[in-house]
């Protein structure tokens, strides 16, 4: 049965230890058994995200799929953190399919030249083609990432699966 949920303990899947404007934050604990066939994606340091193409992968389809997108405008001074990224729709697929971000699609991930760069966080009102993303080294900035640097950080997203 959809849309029900059950509290019991085997449909715990890890704790939250903040819920905060730019995400949740907390631990997965059987993240291995759930993302066994994921491929890892490296996570892209600051200086390597540049406006232009990327793709968002999301499931409006009934399966994850890759979507062009362009990186239109990085605000690094955004006054809200989760609206670092503008992005524009360009994937006739997905036009076709939704007329660009909707309901749902808040959190998939943001990949540019094969890194994991953010997550879509809105849609603007005016126009579903475009909408803004966060930069993914809000979530990540323990690991340190560094340009080249090769380094890996788990990062559950809502449509890597």
């Amino acid at each position: 049965m959809e849309g029900v949920i059950v509290y019991n303990n085997y449909n715990i899947l890890g704790s939250i230890t903040q819920n905060t404007d730019e995400g949740i934050y907390g631990t997965v604990d059987r993240i291995d058994a759930l993302f066994s066939n994921q491929e890892p994606v490296p996570v892209a340091a600051k200086e390597e995200i540049h406006t232009g193409d990327a793709v968002i992968r999301c499931a409006v389809s009934g399966k994850v799929e890759e979507y062009k997108i362009r990186i239109t405008k990085i605000d690094w001074n955004a006054r809200e953190s989760n609206k670092t990224l503008v992005i524009e729709v360009t994937d006739p697929k997905l036009l076709d399919m939704t007329g660009g971000i909707v309901q749902g699609m808040s959190g998939s991930p943001i990949l540019q030249d094969g890194k994991l760069i953010g997550a879509v966080t809105h849609v603007f009102v005016q126009d579903a083609r475009m909408g803004y993303g966060i930069y993914i080294g809000k979530y990540v900035e323990p690991c340190q990432i560094r340009e080249n640097s090769g380094a890996m950080c788990r990062i559950v997203t809502t449509a890597n699966s």
